[in-house]
């Protein structure tokens, strides 16, 4: 069995609980919650980027270019990767209690072929519960590189059947299934 590991590092994110979260800048939200490519973060003034980059990779048996979650400090100029745009400035200055980190195990295998097999670990979404409860997650899209930005309660729920079209869009000859682990940091 072929395995593409995109989890993401836990470590870094363990170094952002209790921390006071306090803005996040991104593209405008104009006409729904999702921004290209990069969000950042201000966390006990320390700028942070989560972004969702093309990358190429074996998965499914074909190269193919896909997006990748990732969360790294920033150091660089805080700007858009759209030419001519400006962000957009939410102020928050509530402290981090959890992180959770979204993750899925899609396994797709050959009904003739069971030696044709390929599984895919992928985190598909960060959720930052603040003191409130109140919450931000941050989901990759698997069309372009773009990141849903979701505000509210229990935004975990909203994740329970991810893939399911997905796993519905293979044909006959494959047979996919996937699993869904919510990893707890506090």
């Amino acid at each position: 069995m072929l395995t593409v590991n995109q989890i993401l590092d836990k470590e870094l994110l363990k170094k952002l609980i209790s921390k006071k979260l306090n803005w996040i800048k991104h593209d405008s939200l104009t006409f729904s919650p999702i921004v290209y490519g990069i969000v950042y973060l201000r966390i006990n003034h320390q700028t942070y980027s989560i972004t969702n980059l093309y990358k190429e990779k074996d998965v499914f048996g074909d190269k193919e270019e896909i997006g990748v979650l990732k969360i790294q400090k920033h150091t660089d100029e805080v700007k858009s990767m759209l030419v001519d745009s400006k962000l957009v400035k939410q102020n928050i200055n509530l402290k981090i209690n959890k992180i959770t980190i979204v993750n899925t195990n899609t396994t797709v295998t050959n009904k003739t072929n069971q030696n044709e097999s390929y599984s895919l670990l992928d985190s598909n979404a960060i959720i930052f519960t603040l003191e409130d409860d109140y919450e931000f997650a941050f989901e990759k899209s698997d069309i372009g590189e773009l990141i849903f930005i979701n505000r509210g309660y229990n935004l975990r729920d909203k994740f329970n059947n991810m893939l399911d079209d997905f796993i519905k869009s293979f044909d006959d000859e494959y047979t996919a299934s996937y699993t869904i682990n919510f990893e707890e940091i506090k």
